[in-house]
């Protein structure tokens, strides 16, 4: 018997609007200090980026998103929920597939609830926290940082989700989650 094909979704940055989140609170805890569009920022990391604006923002960057409460607050990329609920109905298993930060005391439990919270408590329980996206088998991984390396040579096939700061890299996208029938379905022949 054939096996479900499986698709793996980063959630920051692909399903969380990691940027959005971030803006809003940046904006609060420090509103004398300047901050970026999501369009004007080049670098992965944030902290990269504002560190490159001013000495010192790096650090306070960090402290926003080490904050308790971060990760749970996040908005919802838009469109990113009917999606998934579309590739289960098809039969395609689908499991979130994020790295955590450890600097953050709270993240895991906090990742888990802000699934818990937009997608529901089947899909929070399939969610895979892993800083090596490497271990986990599936024929597909979204996720917007486009270059992962680990113990292992990927099962995936990786579909970049475009940002800004990944513009430049090579192979498969995904702009908008209005596209993922386009991309994702012939990559598992359906």
């Amino acid at each position: 018997m054939d096996k479900p094909p499986v698709v793996l979704i980063d959630q920051d940055g692909v399903v969380a609007d990691y940027e959005e989140g971030f803006l809003k609170l940046w904006r609060q805890r420090y509103p004398e200090k300047p901050s970026l569009e999501l369009y004007q920022r080049t670098a992965l990391r944030i902290e990269d980026d504002y560190e490159q604006l001013e000495k010192g923002l790096g650090d306070l960057v960090r402290r926003v998103l080490h904050e308790p409460g971060f990760n749970r607050h996040l908005p919802v990329i838009p469109g990113a929920i009917r999606p998934v609920v579309e590739m289960l109905g098809m039969g395609i298993e689908v499991f979130f597939c994020s790295s955590p930060s450890y600097n953050n005391p709270t993240c895991h439990q906090e990742k888990v609830d802000w699934f818990r919270d937009h997608y529901g408590l089947a899909v929070a329980k399939r969610l895979i926290l892993t800083t090596d996206k490497t271990l986990v088998r599936g024929d597909i991984l979204i996720d917007d940082t486009p270059s992962q390396s680990g113990l292992m040579t990927p099962t995936w096939q990786m579909v970049t989700f475009t940002a800004s700061y990944n513009i430049s890299a090579d192979g498969l996208r995904l702009c908008h989650w209005s596209d993922w029938r386009k991309v994702v379905l012939p990559l598992l022949g359906i």
